[in-house]
């Protein structure tokens, strides 16, 4: 399988629509949740740097995302079942205290990498790929003309952001293939928001500037 035989142009925008369909009035800490796809691989939520340069910067680092699994009744598994192309976007939640809601303000780029399943290795040690509008680009074409480094572990940034509170939801997509027929979505809410001051590390709720 290659890169233009199966993601092709962008077409599948299940993940994009699960995400902005998802409308809450939780208290400010709340987490919300939102519905998976039933055939997906394993995945966890992001971590969030809430002050990753001087201002209001925020860094989401790359989830951990995993192809589905392809069990062959009988066979020894000495290596990963299945390798599969998956694709991620962040979306920055801003707190609308007038409304006391969570409304979706700014979205990431989609990120493309093709991943094994949880069999070896690292989901984080693939080629990765970022989505300019028109075609899939190679991330490391992508920093080249980014001064921040954090784009080469596949993170997201958002710089410069205005004062207010911040959540971040991930959209995941993993795209059907000869092995798994069916492509799925998720979108997973942080709950890891780390501060740095003073030299030390904290945990927080979201962000807040």
């Amino acid at each position: 399988m290659t890169l233009t035989s199966r993601p092709g142009r962008f077409a599948l925008r299940a993940a994009a629509v699960g995400a902005a369909v998802i409308g809450f009035t939780l208290g400010a800490t709340a987490v919300p949740a939102a519905a998976a796809g039933e055939t997906v691989g394993r995945h966890s939520a992001a971590d969030v740097d809430c002050n990753l340069y001087d201002g209001n910067d925020i860094s989401v680092a790359a989830p951990d995302i995993w192809a589905v699994p392809v069990y062959r009744p009988g066979w020894a598994i000495t290596g990963p079942t299945h390798n599969q192309w998956v694709r991620y976007q962040a979306m920055l939640w801003t707190w609308d205290a007038n409304r006391s809601l969570w409304t979706g303000s700014t979205t990431g780029p989609w990120i493309l990498t093709q991943v094994p399943d949880v069999a070896i290795g690292s989901s984080g040690s693939y080629k990765r790929y970022q989505w300019n509008g028109a075609n899939w680009q190679d991330i490391t074409d992508v920093i080249r003309n980014n001064a921040a480094n954090a784009l080469s572990t596949g993170a997201t940034l958002f710089m410069d952001v205005p004062n207010g509170y911040y959540k971040v939801s991930v959209a995941y997509y993993w795209y059907a293939d000869d092995e798994v027929t069916q492509s799925s979505w998720d979108v997973l809410f942080s709950s890891h928001y780390t501060i740095s001051s003073d030299y030390a590390l904290s945990q927080q709720p979201y962000c807040s500037y």
